[in-house]
């Protein structure tokens, strides 16, 4: 692997760490806040309902309210979300080292790796579908076009491509 070729590695690796964990961080984040503003919605309507006549559907309101808020508590949605904006955090601060030049002697490119590894560390498990998305990001980011270069990129189907994060 010539210096051209090491330079471009690391900073496919770290484009990769960074769409990753941006697109990471705004799923958990998105979920918390969609969490608590159903919470805030259907206590409203809940105690509306108590007020009314109807306080079956109170009860079924403060059970849903119960079980929304117990989800986002298990997951701890805010919590993965700081670590994962952290986790970004930490692979955007490499990224400025590689823009002083095209090339990276071996002695660079070694610690480069070793960064990413230190990050890596911390990381939760990978979602493969996620990583693919990011590395296909990773590549348009760089110039790659998927009719040049149709090996650099991973085929995702709709489902995929819209809803990684739920997926494996």
């Amino acid at each position: 692997m010539d210096s051209l070729e090491r330079h471009a590695d690391i900073l496919h690796n770290i484009r990769t760490g960074v769409r990753y964990h941006m697109r990471r961080h705004a799923f958990f984040e998105r979920w918390h806040r969609l969490t608590g503003l159903s919470s805030l919605i259907f206590s409203s309507a809940a105690v509306a309902v108590f007020i009314a006549p109807h306080t079956k559907y109170a009860t079924w309101l403060a059970a849903l309210i119960a079980i929304i808020q117990a989800i986002d508590l298990m997951f701890e949605t805010q919590k993965r979300a700081s670590l994962h904006a952290d986790l970004r955090r930490r692979y955007v601060s490499l990224e400025p080292t590689l823009a002083a030049s095209q090339e990276l002697a071996e002695t660079e490119y070694a610690e480069a790796k070793n960064s990413i590894a230190l990050i890596e560390l911390d990381e939760p498990p990978i979602k493969e579908t996620l990583i693919a998305l990011a590395q296909n990001d990773a590549a348009t980011v760089s110039g790659y076009t998927e009719e040049d270069n149709p090996d650099t990129f991973t085929p995702l189907n709709w489902f995929q491509a819209h809803f990684p994060n739920l997926c494996p």
